[in-house]
């Protein structure tokens, strides 16, 4: 890190989900600031966000100094007048060269003459941060495949890209070398991961019944409308568009268990479930269920398979032998067990263990990192 003396921390400007929602974001690279100070106190460290996040921070009483540095919303969006418009461009890489220019002009003006020489981003993707500052060292930051409690909080840094464009969307596993070492410390792993739900298991006594009704129990947890992780990553439209198609195709045999995003409003409405569960009564789906803390991760040992477009739930499917049904095309492609063509002949593709192993070996050593491990040095 030597030679990376500045350092811009980017936080998506456009409004997303909703105006705080890149609070979350940008409190995070807040905090990494003394991390980054104690490191080096030489380190010239600027943040680059939105007018409108800087007056939700301040709102918030987070002290700002000026190295924190404001966009303007409103001449941003001159060139992308929405988010959804923006983040397809800046994640498919379309942005045409005059709007790369503009947008580089906008952050130019801001930054003036200084350049940083390595640029943190929080899942986002600004190809016109590339083509203003070739020079740059550009880092996607993202959560690892596992976040929530109980298990350990990961993250990761991908200089490509993240989902599609990731670095591990474009695996290839023969690449990675296994040994009989390896192959039993991954399961000794697998086990401690295990054993950490075991004590906290608040779902077997609600999906034993289903267990005994439905050959299959197949896991569908729902992701976030209006979010480029899931709009840019599958051809539906939204989630309710998403449990249609996955209810249609799936045999009437399998209970879907369905289960919201943890920490957002549902993107099914109450009218919509009845309405499907009239028609389709394999789909569980209760309050019972949705209320219980990052149920999803929880319910893992208890049914056959998972579907996802790109939910961190289809990597850790990899941690119980789950296999995986792909939805769309992101990062989980890479260790998919088959597509949503073949949903119903799952279970006769013989699950691919070698390719699970390598998988979590390159997640485990190379690709994700303990929070509380990232370091500076």
């Amino acid at each position: 890190m030597n030679d990376l003396k500045n350092i811009l921390l980017y936080v998506e400007p456009w409004v997303e989900i909703s105006e705080d929602f890149r609070f979350g974001s940008f409190k995070y690279f807040y905090s990494i600031l003394n991390d980054l100070k104690n490191f080096d106190p030489n380190l010239n460290i600027k943040f680059l966000i939105s007018d409108s996040l800087y007056s939700i921070a301040t709102h918030n009483n987070m002290k700002l100094n000026e190295n924190v540095i404001q966009l303007s919303l409103k001449e941003i969006e001159k060139i992308y007048p929405d988010y959804k418009i923006a983040s397809s461009n800046t994640y498919n890489n379309t942005c045409t060269a005059e709007e790369s220019k503009n947008l580089g002009k906008i952050v130019q003006k801001k930054l003036g003459n200084w350049k940083p020489d390595l640029i943190l981003m929080h899942e986002t993707h600004a190809p016109y941060l590339t083509d203003l500052y070739p020079k740059s060292l550009i880092l996607h930051a993202m959560y690892g495949m596992t976040y929530k409690e109980p298990y350990p909080k990961t993250f990761l840094f991908d200089n490509k890209g993240l989902y599609a464009n990731s670095i591990l969307a474009k695996m290839d596993w023969n690449s990675i070398d296994l040994n009989e070492g390896d192959i039993e410390t991954l399961k000794k792993i697998k086990n401690w991961y295990a054993q950490q739900l075991i004590p906290h298991d608040p779902v077997w006594g609600i999906v034993e019944k289903y267990q005994s009704n439905y050959e299959k129990l197949i896991l569908l947890p729902l992701q976030v409308d209006d979010y480029y992780a899931f709009d840019e990553c599958s051809s539906y439209k939204n989630q309710y568009e998403y449990l249609s198609d996955i209810l249609a195709r799936i045999p009437k045999e399998w209970g879907l268990v369905v289960t919201g995003h943890s920490g957002y409003s549902p993107c099914v409405s109450d009218i919509q479930l009845a309405s499907l569960k009239l028609e389709y009564p394999n789909l569980i789906q209760n309050d019972q269920i949705d209320n219980i803390p990052y149920v999803s991760q929880v319910l893992m040992p208890h049914i056959d398979a998972v579907i996802s477009v790109s939910s961190s739930i289809g990597l850790q499917a990899l941690l119980f032998n789950k296999p995986l049904i792909v939805a769309g095309s992101s990062h989980l492609n890479s260790v998919k067990t088959t597509e949503l063509e073949n949903l119903r002949n799952i279970f006769s593709v013989e699950y691919n263990l070698d390719k699970n192993y390598k998988a979590l070996k390159f997640l485990f050593t190379q690709y994700h990192m303990l929070c509380d491990e990232i370091q500076f040095h």
